[in-house]
């Protein structure tokens, strides 16, 4: 299947991910599920 652009969806994800700073829609998914369970961004221990 093709989303906006002819892209795959995964390429889709993992190119809306980096334009927001992430790595790749992995790396956002680790991130968010991070959030999820400390309910910050950062990772600081503060």
């Amino acid at each position: 299947m093709q989303y906006d652009g002819g892209l795959s969806r995964s390429v889709a994800e993992d190119r809306a991910a980096q334009a927001q700073g992430f790595q790749d829609a992995a790396h956002f998914r680790e991130v968010l599920a991070e959030y999820v369970l400390n309910r910050r961004l950062g990772g600081g221990h503060d």
